[in-house]
């Protein structure tokens, strides 16, 4: 009966032309498992077997079965082709495991440390509280030499956003309420100016030292904190003795060890925290650490 016949006959059945034939999907993506057709072809057989050693091929699961357009399967490779995906698992598996990460350690101390050299845990902390004054001054006039000869740096670790406290900036930009209405980065570049100020003074030089200024921004507020020094004039530091550099981020995981992706050709990312100041430091160029005259460094975190 009629009321019995499949929907696609009564669609047709008043209409004497022959029924139209569904179209075809583009070949590329009947075949989108073939590495040669289109978004799948962007994706290199080296970067596919990569993933695959590192069970990471899901990655690759929309690209494809042809979900992801061709430029944004090649936006994905080109993401994937940044990160040190090898790096990224073993920090998290250390983070898990609860060890320490192999290659993170060993490039930090090939920044650091000659081959000769061995990091060791510190004999000995002293605290200010517990201090003599004579101990005091003698650290004081040592932090002053090495600001005089140039072995110091100033650095903040600026790339937390203000979120928390209901502000959409970097969290140095924040105003704490104070009086003055000063905010975190001007209190530090002030700190920073006083103390070439000190050091002129406690050696009677005619010119105030270098104290260069460094500042590891997130990729998410780079530009934001540049642009505000800039308009502060750099709260009257020398504009070359105050740099920025971006910290670098990391892959998400799941509990399970598998990369997000935070859309079909896009992994989620994170910035990598504080410990990722040693190698953005060394990707930035702004430093070159020579073992006959280590730099040395005060540091701030925001």
């Amino acid at each position: 009966s009629t009321a019995s016949a499949p929907l696609s006959r009564l669609m047709f059945s008043s209409d004497k032309s022959p029924p139209r034939r569904p179209a075809q999907r583009p070949s590329w993506k009947r075949n989108a498992h073939s590495p040669t057709n289109g978004p799948a072809g962007a994706v290199p057989s080296e970067l596919r077997l990569l993933l695959a050693e590192l069970e990471q091929s899901h990655l690759l699961d929309f690209v494809d079965e042809g979900t992801a357009p061709v430029a944004e399967a090649q936006a994905l490779v080109a993401q994937l082709s940044r990160l040190n995906l090898r790096n990224a698992l073993d920090i998290y598996r250390a983070t898990t495991q609860g060890r320490q990460s192999t290659s993170t350690f060993q490039r930090f101390t090939s920044m650091f440390s000659s081959a000769q050299e061995k990091l060791e845990p510190l004999d000995a902390v002293a605290h200010l509280t517990d201090a003599t004054t004579e101990e005091t001054e003698m650290w004081e006039r040592a932090g002053l030499e090495a600001i005089r000869a140039g072995k110091v740096a100033a650095v903040v670790l600026g790339g937390g956003q203000g979120t928390r406290l209901g502000f959409s900036g970097p969290k140095g930009m924040y105003d704490i309420g104070m009086p003055s209405g000063k905010t975190l980065f001007q209190l530090m570049a002030e700190r920073i100016l006083r103390l070439k100020y000190l050091c002129k003074k406690r050696f009677e030089d005619e010119d105030l030292p270098r104290l260069p200024f460094l500042v590891m921004t997130s990729p998410l507020n780079h530009s934001t904190t540049e642009q505000f020094f800039q308009e502060n004039e750099f709260f009257g530091l020398p504009e070359e003795d105050v740099r920025f550099f971006a910290q670098g981020t990391l892959p998400c995981f799941t509990n399970d060890g598998k990369i997000i992706l935070e859309s079909k050709a896009s992994i989620a990312t994170a910035p990598n925290g504080n410990g990722g100041f040693y190698p953005a430091l060394q990707d930035s160029g702004l430093v070159v650490v020579r073992s006959a005259a280590p730099a040395k460094a005060t540091a701030s975190s925001v």
